[in-house]
This record gives structure tokens, C-alpha cells and sequence, in this order.
């Protein structure tokens, strides 16, 4: 990929716009919905492919191939997360990128997240929920000053406890960041390796903390895992970075 040159000025106008657009944007489907289901699976977009020109090549313009020489390790994000290559060029315009550097960049933003090390079968057989998540850690403190920061109809409340409404609105003002990919708030157990590897985890080793999970072991076979643009946009908003959890219990 490469080099990323920004300007912290220019990025923070532009999360900032998008931040306050959450807000407008998630308030009335926050009262709604009383909690987050999984959306129903839609028929897979078309995929973009680099090649050493400097064209974006579609399925449609490339020859098909059967599906049995496809690599099945190779895994292809699902609908609804599918980025416009133009989109990525008008959020990321402070880079100046131009010519085959900007294909590249845009391929990389539209390709598939590095999850690994995946957990092995063995580990996800022994877990609590037969599964493990990956997603970003947040103490109870940053969920309710998220809401405070974005959320009109957010009431202030003194007890520290994370509310229904603030669970709601947290996973659906962040779902617009993934495009409306389901996004859940689970608690997870907090690992001897979690606890040394997670910046600012306050829980300790054995107790479980809040996680935003944007992709489970169980959604590997259908080919669901989220873009480089999509991780990497959140973390940038989170000031976090994705790791995989054991989840105990859902929200």
C-alpha cells in the first residue's frame, strides 16, 4: 500500500463532519429499535481487482471463472459494506494522491481487513459461546461520552452505568461508519495476553469488558469480513485497534 500522507488538520474537519453527521443521522433509529439484529445476507457486489495498469477492473469486464478454482481462504466482503471507488477519493482527497498510486490506494481501501492470527478450531470449540469475536475494546466511560458528544436526545445520568438507549445508539451511529454493517456491543473475557496487548483496558485478566464486534468466527464461511477503509476508519475514530475476543454475553 502506499505511504499514507496526511494532514491531522484536514483529517479531523473531515471525521468531524462525519461525526456530526452520525448524530442527525442515527437519533430516530435509535428511539426505534430496541436492540441490533443482523441484517439478512444480500447477493455479493462486484469486486475490484489491481493489476499493473493503472484501470479499476470489475467482475463485469473480466472473464468469469468457475467457482471451484476460486481460493477458498480468500474471503470477499459482503453487501452492505461496498465502497464507490469515487467515494474513497473524495474522503481521503487531502492525500493528493494521482495516477496508479491512487488505484492502488483505493484497491487496498476496498480489500479485505488482515484478520489474522484467526483462533483455531480447537480454541473456538472450548470457548463460552462457541465463538470468538473481532472488534474494539471500550470502557463504559467512552460509550456514554460518545452518546453525550453525538446523540440529541442523550439524558445525562451520573450512575456510570451504560444504558439500553446508549447500547442502541452507539452500535448504530458506528454501523454508519461500516456502511450499515451489523455492528454489536458484547461483553468479552479479558485474556492474560488481552490485558497486556489492549492500550487503556482497565478490566483485569478473568473479568469480561464491553467490545464492538464487527465480525464473528461464525461469519467466515459466508465470506464476511469487513475492508481496510472500514476497520481502519473506525479505529481512527475509536483511537483504537481490533483484536479478537472470546464474547460471554450479547447486548
Amino acid at each position: 500500500m502506499p505511504a499514507l500522507r496526511s494532514s491531522s488538520s484536514s483529517k479531523n474537519a473531515r471525521y468531524s463532519l462525519r461525526s456530526t453527521t452520525v448524530a442527525a443521522s442515527t437519533a430516530s433509529s435509535s428511539s426505534s429499535s430496541s436492540s441490533s439484529v443482523r441484517q439478512p445476507k444480500h447477493r455479493q457486489p462486484k469486486h475490484v481487482q489491481f493489476s499493473s495498469g493503472s484501470q479499476l477492473q470489475s467482475e463485469s469486464s473480466t472473464q468469469i471463472k468457475p467457482a471451484k478454482k476460486e481460493i477458498p481462504t480468500v474471503y470477499k466482503s459482503r453487501f452492505a459494506g461496498v465502497d464507490d471507488p469515487e467515494d474513497i477519493k473524495a474522503l481521503f482527497a487531502h492525500l493528493n494522491y494521482s495516477g496508479e498510486e491512487l488505484v492502488a490506494f483505493i484497491n487496498y481501501m476496498r480489500s479485505p481487513y488482515d484478520i489474522h492470527p484467526i483462533p483455531s478450531q480447537t480454541r473456538i470449540n472450548k470457548s463460552y459461546q462457541k465463538e470468538f469475536c473481532f472488534g474494539f475494546y471500550m470502557r463504559p466511560s467512552e460509550i456514554i461520552e460518545w452518546c453525550k458528544a453525538r446523540d440529541p436526545n442523550h439524558y445525562a445520568h451520573t450512575e456510570g452505568k451504560v444504558t439500553l438507549a446508549e447500547r442502541n445508539f452507539l452500535v448504530d451511529s458506528l454501523s454508519l461508519f461500516l456502511l450499515r454493517r451489523d455492528v454489536r456491543l458484547r461483553e468479552a473475557i479479558v485474556t492474560p495476553q488481552l490485558k497486556r496487548k489492549v492500550h487503556g483496558l482497565e478490566e483485569e485478566a478473568g473479568e469480561t469488558a464491553f467490545v464492538i464486534d464487527v465480525l464473528t468466527t461464525d461469519d467466515l464461511p459466508d465470506g464476511y469480513v469487513p475492508t481496510n477503509r472500514e476497520v481502519r476508519e473506525l479505529g481512527f475514530l475509536l483511537q483504537k485497534q481490533p483484536f479478537w475476543w472470546e464474547p460471554r454475553e450479547d447486548y
